[in-house]
């Protein structure tokens, strides 16, 4: 470390000015900030979560924001990738939500990519990812360029359904004044599995309910989404949420066989939740 002395004895001997080495250490220090190290700071990510069909707003929806360092040195790429900051957010019942701004430091790693993961019972899971532009990624994607990217700015992906349907579109939205405001859609599972289902077969709704439904059911084993509820002392509908479950299941259900097997389903999931939400963990 550099005391009084010795940056007088830099300045001697190669005639600097006092000005202009201050001016060298800020640009050093602005191309680190610039660059996410060693301090990153993600904006903040706010806007509404509605439903794909109707447009209405979304209540409940858990987000799950992970921010990401890349390892243990800031000289090495392609090292493994692990949290460095974790929260949960829920939406309010007008649908409004906001991922505060985060601040990380890194030392021995650099931040990586912001990844936030939006659940709720009722509706298909959907991830966006949040990321810093740079000069690499501009010049790898055009299509970057042509949809408003900047380099040095965090953007969100996400890919999500158009309304009405099922055809899925990619959206690239930037920040500004340090902020990304975002319209998300979600598809209900009604929507999905009943509405948007053109091949009736037994064989197509089998596959639907083993590989699709089941899968979004039983996600909900460790009661995770319904924790963080009653630990946010936000209201909720277990029985309601699960008769919803099982009307679907019934529609989807080929035959009494296949009926039997998603209403056991259904039951256990129900049994785990019941008793976690009891143990409290």
């Amino acid at each position: 470390m550099l005391n009084d002395g010795g940056v007088k004895r830099i300045m001697k001997k190669t005639g600097l000015s006092t000005n202009l080495l201050l001016g060298f250490i800020l640009l050093l220090c602005s191309q680190c900030l610039y660059a996410g190290w060693p301090i990153n700071r993600t904006p903040a990510i706010e806007g509404k979560i509605v439903d794909a069909s109707t447009g209405e707003p979304i209540e409940n929806v858990v987000f799950e924001a992970v921010w990401e360092k890349a390892g243990g040195s800031i000289s090495l790429d392609g090292l493994p990738i692990s949290p460095c900051a974790v929260e949960q957010i829920v939406s309010s019942k007008d649908g409004s939500f906001k991922i505060p701004p985060k601040t990380t430091l890194h030392i021995f790693s650099k931040f990586f990519i912001l990844n936030i993961r939006m659940y709720h019972p009722l509706y298909v899971t959907e991830e966006m990812v949040c990321s810093k532009i740079n000069k690499n990624s501009l010049k790898r994607s055009p299509t970057l360029v042509a949809m408003g990217a900047k380099e040095g700015k965090y953007a969100v992906i996400i890919t999500s359904p158009t309304t009405p349907g099922n055809k899925m579109i990619t959206q690239l939205v930037v920040e500004q004044d340090s902020r990304i405001l975002l319209s998300i859609p979600l598809v209900s599972l009604e929507e999905k599995f009943i509405n948007q289902v053109k091949d009736k077969s037994k064989e197509n709704l089998d596959k639907l309910i083993g590989r699709e439904f089941l899968p979004c059911v039983t996600m909900h084993n460790n009661a995770g989404y319904f924790l963080t509820l009653k630990n946010r002392k936000k209201d909720f509908n277990l029985e309601e949420i699960v008769n919803k479950w099982r009307k679907i299941g019934e529609k989807l259900a080929s035959d009494e066989k296949g009926l039997n097997v998603i209403d056991n389903f259904i039951s256990i999931t129900k049994t785990n939740i019941e008793k976690h939400l009891k143990e409290g963990k």
